[in-house]
């Protein structure tokens, strides 16, 4: 599914997000909060998110500014027994025509769920 995304350069933090934005409760997992409405998630804040896409310093300056001027993103949930799996991505026209894409697999845990 198309969803918004924001990206603050300063804290490098990435954040995914349908139209709807009410959030009960979140799952905090590896520098990753998912954003939980019901028993769907809602939302993704991907924290030092250059980090995740770049390797060395000059890929995460080129990654930044990717990140800074993304046109179209991506965010695909699946449910599974005992995680959940996220798939994200963007295209970007900066500094070259990019596109990147990120699995993320969360085990669920209930010392996880962090309220909001």
């Amino acid at each position: 599914m198309k969803v918004n995304i924001d990206y603050d350069k300063e804290e490098d933090i990435l954040y995914f997000y349908p139209n709807e934005k009410n959030v009960d409760y979140s799952i905090d997992y590896d520098d990753t909060i998912l954003d939980v409405s019901g028993n769907k998630i809602v939302g993704i804040e991907i924290m030092n998110a250059s980090d995740k896409f770049g390797v060395d310093e000059e890929e995460i300056e080129k990654v930044k500014q990717s990140l800074n001027s993304i046109n179209e993103a991506y965010m695909k949930v699946k449910y599974g027994l005992n995680s959940i799996f996220v798939k994200i991505g963007f295209i970007s026209s900066t500094p070259e025509s990019t596109k990147e894409g990120m699995l993320i697999q969360v085990p669920i845990k209930k010392e996880m769920m962090i309220e909001v």
